[in-house]
């Protein structure tokens, strides 16, 4: 088909546009673009201190950094898995080696779906901070040697599936829920659980968690609430706090430390082995909290005294109840135990046998009526 005359004439007649005008008018987009790029690359932002601290920033909803290592220096991704540059005090870029880190602090933003991920080992001297603006917190590495300063893990909800080691007189907190993704043992002069705490739901991955705390071990929140955990194990340095309910399928809660109830909680384990109390278990002065165990597979044993702590009756318990016991409940079996006090009932329970004062001592079993 042929054009007709008039608008070949028309197309002959438009003048072309020189490069440089195209150009200038292209240069609107660009600068768009270069903006969004900008833009898009602050929403993770990653500055290291003279002293030591490497410090991230989030902000803008589902960010995320990641912190790996690449031929012994640290690199930071973010959640398009791009490099975030590490800038130190003057504003310049530079590699950060991983020994050079001497603590690490995480912070976001209003915005939701904000994590961090840490994939390297470190060992920060002066401490970890994770604030609670962060959503989720997912550690798998392990962080050893703090020893000037505390390791709070504040995000909503922190994914443990790694080691976390502390000197004297440090402490660990961990303010939001876990999700244990792995066999974990933290160790410090106190450990504080303000959340729940369980498996992840994951067949394939353990999910045994040992505390060793030279002073007080806290449990704030139920531990196994929503999943059971495979085991929980306490060492004998200290004393252990439990403010919720705590369940374990298939392994042990063993409580090597002092135990002293801040609530009435029940615990359960369905392993064979069972729930054993390796030294006293009290409530806390004048609480005269309740306790109930259930050990469907194994047995109860205390080793040391039940509700005698404190002057006269301040620790006492509210109630002793096992609701199962299928190896037994055995009172005395490493030192004898002398008291099991609780008020209000008495102690009570279903059990296959139970052996009362095993050690050399008989147990006397006072209960208010």
């Amino acid at each position: 088909m042929r054009i007709p005359a008039w608008p070949r004439r028309l197309l002959a007649r438009r003048p072309r546009r020189p490069d440089a005008v195209r150009q200038r008018l292209m240069e609107p987009v660009r600068l768009s673009i270069r903006r969004l790029e900008q833009r898009r690359v602050l929403d993770a932002s990653a500055t290291f201190t003279a002293a030591g601290e490497l410090s991230l920033h989030l902000s803008g909803a589902a960010e995320a950094a990641t912190i790996s290592a690449r031929d012994g220096n640290i690199v930071v991704t973010d959640a398009q898995q791009q490099t975030v540059e590490i800038h130190d005090e003057s504003g310049s870029a530079r590699s950060v080696g991983i020994s050079e880190v001497k603590s690490l602090s995480v912070a976001g933003d209003d915005a939701p779906d904000q994590a961090v991920h840490l994939n390297v080992p470190l060992a920060p001297v002066n401490g970890v901070l994770i604030e609670s603006s962060i959503e989720t917190a997912v550690i798998t590495r392990n962080i050893t040697r703090v020893a000037d300063g505390n390791v709070s893990l504040n995000a909503e909800q922190t994914h443990l599936g790694a080691d976390i080691e502390a000197r004297d007189n440090i402490i660990i907190e961990i303010g939001g829920d876990v999700v244990l993704t792995n066999n974990v043992t933290l160790a410090a002069t106190e450990v504080f659980f303000e959340g729940g705490i369980d498996d992840d739901g994951d067949g394939k991955t353990p999910s045994a968690l040992t505390v060793n705390a030279s002073a007080t071990t806290r449990f704030g929140g139920e531990v196994g609430g929503t999943s059971p955990i495979d085991r929980l194990l306490t060492d004998a340095a200290g004393q252990t706090e439990i403010n919720a309910d705590i369940s374990a399928t298939g392994g042990t809660l063993i409580f090597n430390d002092p135990v002293v109830l801040t609530s009435s909680v029940s615990l359960s384990d369905t392993g064979p082995t069972g729930i054993k109390f390796n030294s006293t278990v009290d409530s806390l002065a004048d609480g005269k909290f309740d306790l109930e165990l259930s050990a469907t597979a194994g047995r109860v044993t205390f080793s040391g005294d039940v509700g005698a702590g404190g002057p006269g009756d301040q620790q006492r318990l509210g109630s002793l109840t096992v609701t199962s016991a299928g190896g037994g409940v055995v009172f005395g079996e490493k030192f004898g135990i002398s008291e099991v006090r609780t008020t209000g009932r008495n102690a009570r329970g279903r059990a296959r046998r139970t052996g009362l004062g095993c050690g050399r001592r008989q147990a006397q079993l006072h209960a208010r009526l």
